[in-house]
């Protein structure tokens, strides 16, 4: 069966689509998540804005920066977070640093064409705190 484009809608025969996962938090602070599959043409028209955090990731620009106007987000911060899967490729987790405006310009076509999540914060765990052989490689932050 062949799967169709989150955006385009069109069957890809032939073709492996990318999945990318979704997430934000209302101010309420409910989470919201979406999935959409992606075309290699509607990826490359839709995910530029990955493209860039993950330059500013790589870089020493300012990660207060709004990715996409490059205005300061440190009184109007909106981030959102993708899962990327590519083709061939080991997931990619990116946080989205964004203003509020730019953020919700980012969600229409996610949630235009998006598949909705069901709610996980009832499943999502923080850190266990049982301690395990794991902890003696010194890697796991120090209570106290």
């Amino acid at each position: 069966m062949a799967l169709k484009c989150s955006m385009c809608r069109h069957k890809r025969l032939g073709e492996k689509l990318s999945s990318a996962y979704w997430a934000w938090f209302k101010a309420d602070g409910e989470r919201i998540a979406w999935k959409l599959r992606y075309c290699l043409a509607c990826a490359q028209d839709q995910l530029p804005v990955l493209s860039r955090a993950f330059s500013a990731a790589e870089s020493s620009e300012d990660v207060s920066a709004c990715l996409a106007c490059g205005s300061e987000t440190s009184e109007d911060l909106d981030p959102i977070y993708c899962t990327l899967y590519l083709p061939g490729k080991e997931p990619m987790e990116f946080e989205l640093v964004l203003d509020s405006a730019c953020a919700a310009r980012l969600r229409i076509p996610i949630t235009d064409n998006g598949e909705r999540l069901p709610d996980r914060q009832g499943s999502m765990r923080g850190p266990s705190s049982s301690v395990t052989a794991w902890d003696a490689l010194g890697l796991s932050p120090v209570s106290g």
